[in-house]
């Protein structure tokens, strides 16, 4: 890519390339939010129970008191930040201490993700062995997601008399130590517990021929720290996703959390029925936001239009919105195009049975993922898309976006498929 100005951040045009960044450095929004960053809004999703405090069957109480949010630690462990350069909105933090009762701690982070999968997902409330952790995972190479959510599958089925636990802690819900220990056992595949969880929960499911039915997954993937069944779009966008339980691949807990965001307000998160048109056009935009490289924390303030401002000071290229969403049409669908190429199917866009079950307790309790439901917006995202019912792209909505050279190879037609059954 070639940057064409004036060296003043004007592109020939007379542009001003600089105009988003400097929206950013005014934005006193983003700036409180990433005072307190570790991922941005844990004390808001705590506060309306959306970060999951562990996945856990309905009728089971936690073992422990709840984990607290950033802004009561930040102050104690973080003193500066290490952001990308030029950044104005500098999200990393690095927390540093010494002498703990697991050793010392240098770590960038922790983020909100790894403080939902390996904090309240196991149970664990104690900030400094959830850093710890994030300092192993990084330093070993680990997924803080999937490393946590194997852990906690594995406590689960440890109950449930499926798995027997070879650490030297106790393994069980909420004790810091036995997650610190495993997570060392899987980077190396030390022991029967290590060698199980090493390939993710889903394949140790599989290998101790027992718990499928309660890996929390999508595609095999982890989901992020969002409970979907108190935000029900993000739910469809976790089943959607051709990357599994992922919440970047939309961002749809943006829209959901505060009930606005872009083009789209009133937006109930406790409603599935509605939330599929949004759910493309936040799939759409946050892909352009991945084939040009901007990051998505800057989503608030750019937008599409920020982000053709960007793309076209400093390409020389003149792209009007709803030709730079067409790119991230076009780019989604050739990650759907993959994923059926490999042979997943309507099937693998279905949720795990976790999620249909009633949240036990908190501000959303009783709330899940009605399937009948699930189902019938599932086919409106389909629809929305230009697909078929089998979740197959037509081969007019491919011809359109210029991928014509995809359709035999996925297998499109103009035939419709079958639609998930109506209300009654």
């Amino acid at each position: 890519m070639a940057a064409r100005d004036d060296g003043q951040g004007r592109d020939r045009d007379g542009g001003d390339r600089l105009g988003v960044r400097r929206r950013s450095v005014r934005n006193r929004r983003g700036l409180r939010r990433e005072e307190h960053r570790a991922g941005n809004l844990p004390d808001a999703e705590l506060a309306v129970q959306l970060l999951p405090e562990g996945l856990r069957e309905a009728g089971r109480p936690r073992r422990g008191p709840r984990p607290a949010g950033p802004r009561y630690w930040t102050g104690e462990y973080v003193d500066t930040k290490r952001p990308c350069p030029y950044c104005t909105k500098p999200c990393s933090q690095w927390f540093e201490a010494e002498d703990t009762k697991y050793g010392d701690i240098a770590v960038d982070g922790p983020e909100y993700e790894t403080q939902y999968a390996l904090g309240g997902n196991v149970e664990v409330d104690d900030v400094e062995a959830v850093a710890k952790a994030n300092q192993i995972c990084d330093e070993l190479g680990l997924d803080t997601i999937d490393a946590g959510n194997a852990i906690a599958w594995a406590m689960e089925a440890v109950e449930k008399g499926i798995v027997e636990p070879d650490t030297d802690a106790d393994f069980e819900f909420g004790n810091a130590e036995a997650v610190l220990e495993t997570l060392e056992r899987i980077a190396y595949g030390e022991g029967d517990l290590g060698e199980l969880l090493m390939d993710g929960h889903l394949a140790a499911a599989r290998k101790a021929g027992a718990g499928e039915d309660f890996v929390v997954h999508v595609k095999g993937q982890s989901p992020a720290g969002f409970e979907v069944r108190g935000i029900k779009g993000m739910a469809l966008a976790y089943g959607v996703s051709p990357r599994g339980a992922d919440h970047l691949t939309s961002c749809m807990y943006a829209l959901e959390m505060g009930g606005s965001f872009w083009e789209f307000e009133g937006y109930d998160r406790l409603q599935m029925n509605g939330k599929a048109i949004a759910l493309k056009a936040m799939e759409d935009l946050m892909m352009v936001y991945d084939v040009t490289g901007v990051c998505k924390f800057t989503r608030g303030i750019t937008l599409a239009e920020g982000v053709r401002e960007l793309v076209n000071a400093m390409t020389g290229f003149d792209y009007t919105e709803s030709e730079l969403l067409e790119v991230g049409e076009r780019a989604y669908n050739v990650s759907k195009a993959y994923n059926l190429r490999e042979g997943f199917s309507r099937e693998d866009d279905q949720l795990p049975p976790r999620f249909h079950e009633p949240i036990p307790d908190g501000p959303s309790e009783g709330n899940s993922i009605d399937e009948a439901e699930y189902d019938r917006e599932l086919d409106r995202y389909y629809v929305a898309r230009g697909w078929n019912f089998d979740g197959v792209p037509m081969k007019e909505t491919l011809y359109e976006l210029g991928l014509s050279g995809l359709a035999a190879e996925v297998g499109a037609s103009n035939e419709g498929g079958s639609p998930a059954p109506a209300d009654d």
